[in-house]
């Protein structure tokens, strides 16, 4: 009461608490104030792994830093924020592998974002008026799915058809303040899950940009034979490249 006054909005905790923790709070709370003491109480379930309650003795214990070694922070805020905060969560490998692929294609819809945004012009089109008036209805989905009680699987599937129609727009469009608005839409939504996707400017070998340089010679003078061969010969090293209108698009898998 001292920090959050007699009534406050939000209490949290566990689902085993509800009983008796949380019931003798109201209890004393509001006897002695003889007003509400919670407005909203928010209980998460518990994780289980592979349908079983976590434990040594059945060999499926594991930490916090052990799965963020294994996946990475960024993935495993996803695969958190993939179930509703009132239901198990059933951590699985498969279900963890699901997880790192969704995440990993809204980062390549962010770097694709950010590639085109550089060649990107000013010139308006239709398709550009068309695709700026599905954001703001997007954006209220999202909204929406987020004031019904935290429904953070419901709120990522919009992400994704966020994430689907840039893509569906880069197949035709480059106009660089369309791709500015979906660019801040896209960090709008990210910035709500504490998702982090960050440009990152890959660093090549001189035997890498020579092969890249003797590959874009060959396309010149027509070569298809010897550009596909020296990029079959990249990918095996993990340099995959994309041509696009505007230039290589490369990534490099790791």
């Amino acid at each position: 009461m001292k920090f959050l006054g007699k009534t406050f909005d939000i209490h949290t905790g566990g689902v085993d608490l509800i009983f008796p923790h949380h019931e003798n709070e109201i209890a004393q709370s509001e006897a002695y104030t003889g007003k509400k003491f919670v407005n909203y109480w928010l209980h998460g379930e518990h994780l289980i792994v592979d349908g079983h309650k976590m434990s040594k003795s059945l060999g499926n214990y594991f930490t916090l830093e052990d799965i963020v070694k294994k996946l990475s922070p960024e993935v495993v805020r996803y695969l958190f924020i993939s179930t509703h905060y009132r239901k198990k969560l059933n951590y699985t490998d498969k279900f963890a592998e699901n997880a790192k692929r969704n995440y990993e294609k809204l980062k390549e819809t962010f770097d694709r974002i950010n590639f085109f945004l550089k060649s990107a012009d000013t010139k308006k089109t239709k398709l550009d008026d068309k695709f700026l008036k599905k954001l703001p209805k997007i954006k209220k989905k999202f909204i929406g799915a987020m004031d019904d009680d935290i429904n953070t699987p419901l709120a990522l599937r919009v992400f994704h058809e966020l994430s689907k129609e840039i893509n569906k727009y880069l197949e035709m469009g480059k106009n660089k303040n369309v791709l500015k608005n979906a660019l801040r839409l896209f960090r709008e939504f990210s910035g709500v899950f504490g998702l982090k996707f960050k440009e990152k400017k890959e660093k090549l070998t001189k035997e890498i940009e020579k092969l890249i340089e003797e590959r874009e010679k060959a396309r010149k003078r027509k070569d298809w034979k010897k550009a596909d061969s020296i990029r079959s010969e990249l990918k095996k090293k993990g340099i995959i490249l994309e041509d696009t209108p505007e230039g290589i698009k490369l990534k490099i898998k790791k």
